[in-house]
């Protein structure tokens, strides 16, 4: 009964000595992790925090920390960073690869409830800025005015009071497949969330974090997800109001920028993805969905195809609304079609010259209404506009002071005529 007791007292203290043991040092790295960081930043921000968790069960990381810039007195709060490990066994393996100075084969990481007062003091020193603290893309902002983004302040006039995020990162790398899985997803709450999802091929596991290294690009397959979270409803109203138009007549507009702004890069979408487009932008909750699966898993080689629709189709472009594919995405325009675009171009930006051009007498009719110059047999210089012309005599309509005169000279009279026109 003794030794029993012995035993279980044993199964019962070496677990608990050894949580004690891991939860510690887990605690006085991520302390000393962070008073680094502490240190480092102390010449352009303070930063403290509440909380270190490091339970056994569930994420480990910072809990309620404030970055204050030193420039200014107002706070980025940011709720938690936290590691997500499943399991005692799964928590071992990240204590061990740091321990030994390597990179997980695993990692789930979360920062949550980043947030900005945008009525504090360092949005309004962002929305002072003439370039840079910008939202979004170009291609949101067209037809809204005459910005070329949405800025801080517009974010206000929108209705926004504070902009908070959360960002994921997680990956994997799978030894049997030789393949590295990543998704990204940084969500703005009543906005928008972004989710990206790639499958990395080729990927060896670095043993150590000195050895990691960029190598040469290549994708099994990337999607892209935009979920639409309120900001396009909020966004087509601020740019009703700045357009000077109801909103259908503002997303009109839009789209048909859009389609404008494809074409400088010689793309013409079809009438269905820009259809689908104007159903995101209207359609509350709305998703988007860009993904790629290239032929080959070298991206940087059907973006070398001289024939751009090749490349499309090489790339396996797809696009999808609320995970119904658009079947028609629309095609580059052809080589030929380009260099004829361009000769026109080209052609319509030469300078004209209008000046007095000598014509012959029998085609002055084709000249009705034009300026015209005439030299007769007789002497005469005559300024005028052609009114009629006919075999036997050319009537012009002369400019005198205090009205205008109706002359009529005798075809045969005439020596030079000259007409006002480009070439």
């Amino acid at each position: 009964m003794r030794k029993l007791r012995k035993l279980i007292f044993i199964l019962v203290l070496v677990p608990a000595a050894l949580y004690g043991i891991v939860k510690g040092y887990t605690w006085w790295t991520i302390k000393s992790q962070m008073e680094s960081l502490q240190s480092a930043m102390a010449p352009v921000a303070a930063i403290s925090w509440q909380e270190i968790a490091t339970p056994l069960m569930g994420p480990i990381g910072v809990k309620n920390i404030v970055v204050r810039p030193n420039i200014v007195n107002d706070p980025i709060q940011i709720g938690s960073v936290l590691i997500h490990a499943n399991g005692p066994m799964e928590r071992f393996e990240l204590l061990r690869a740091h321990i030994q100075d390597e990179v997980p084969k695993n990692l789930k990481l979360s920062i949550n409830r980043v947030s900005l007062d945008l009525n504090g003091e360092i949005a309004k020193w962002l929305g002072a800025l003439q370039t840079g603290a910008t939202v979004g893309t170009q291609i949101d902002a067209l037809a809204c005015g005459n910005r070329k983004f949405f800025s801080v302040n517009d974010l206000r006039e929108m209705g926004y009071k504070e902009l908070a995020t959360d960002v994921r990162l997680e990956y994997k790398f799978d030894e049997s497949k030789n393949a590295l899985s990543l998704f990204a997803q940084v969500r703005t709450y009543d906005m928008m969330v972004l989710s990206i999802d790639a499958t990395i091929p080729g990927t060896d596991v670095p043993r150590k974090i000195k050895s990691v290294s960029l190598q040469e690009p290549s994708i099994e397959s990337l999607s892209i997800t935009v979920q639409d979270l309120g900001f396009n409803k909020n966004k087509n109203n601020f740019c009703s109001v700045e357009s000077g138009r109801p909103v259908e007549q503002y997303l009109k507009a839009h789209v048909e920028s859009v389609r404008a702004r494809a074409g400088e890069i010689h793309f013409r979408p079809s009438e269905e993805l820009l259809t689908a487009y104007r159903t995101y932008l209207s359609k509350p909750s709305s998703t988007i969905t860009i993904s790629i699966n290239p032929q080959d898993a070298n991206p940087l080689s059907a973006l070398s195809m001289p024939d751009s629709n090749d490349a499309l189709q090489a790339l396996g472009l797809e696009v999808s609304l609320d995970q119904k594919p658009i079947k028609n995405l629309g095609n580059f325009k052809t080589a030929a079609e380009r260099l004829a675009e361009m000769q026109a171009a080209q052609e319509a930006n030469k300078v004209k010259v209008i000046t007095y051009r000598d014509t012959p007498v029998p085609d002055l009719n084709k000249y009705i209404d034009q300026r015209v110059l005439l030299n007769t047999n007789d002497g005469k210089f005559l300024v005028g506009y052609l009114t009629t012309v006919s075999p036997e005599e050319i009537v012009i309509t002369r400019q005198m002071v205090g009205g205008s005169a109706v002359m009529t000279i005798a075809a045969s009279n005439i020596a030079r005529a000259r007409v006002l026109r480009e070439e």
